[in-house]
């Protein structure tokens, strides 16, 4: 083959690269007027060499890309579990103070029976029949008394 050298290898006059482990050779004697091989083969390299490193600055670009997408999505991801996690602080808040307000009224209802239930009871004592409405009431206060110590945030 003429592109070729007797030992296999590419040669510069071929105007192609040596590949790896290939050395650059002379393929005879060139003269003043002729262009060198060996320049165009510099000239080559140079622009590839060129082209390589844009290639890796795009690839640099690009991988700065994909480095800045993966951070904005575990940002994005970190975030969405933040306010997540202080929504359910609130809730949990919540529902401690639902909790404390509602045994409080309870407290309350349930005293106001009681109170009732006392009066009630004096004014039987006394004979008066007004003393079984009072205790109708009081019961009426108590049933709602359960219901509301029964009930939760969500229902």
């Amino acid at each position: 083959m003429a592109d070729q050298n007797e030992d296999g290898t590419n040669s510069i006059a071929s105007g192609l690269q040596p590949g790896p482990g290939e050395h650059l050779r002379s393929t005879g004697p060139q003269t003043a007027g002729t262009s060198s091989n060996t320049n165009n083969n510099i000239g080559s390299q140079s622009s590839t060499a060129g082209s390589s490193s844009n290639m890796g600055t795009s690839g640099m670009a690009a991988k700065a890309s994909e480095f800045a997408k993966e951070s904005g999505a575990r940002i994005a991801d970190e975030a969405k579990q933040y306010a997540s996690d202080i929504a359910n602080l609130a809730k949990e808040k919540s529902r401690s103070a639902f909790q404390q307000q509602k045994d409080a009224a309870v407290g309350q209802v349930d005293s106001v029976a009681q109170a009732l239930r006392s009066t009630a009871d004096r004014l039987q004592g006394d004979g008066q029949g007004v003393g079984r409405y009072i205790n109708m009431a009081a019961d009426q206060l108590e049933s709602f008394g359960q219901r509301v110590r029964q009930k939760d945030l969500d229902t």
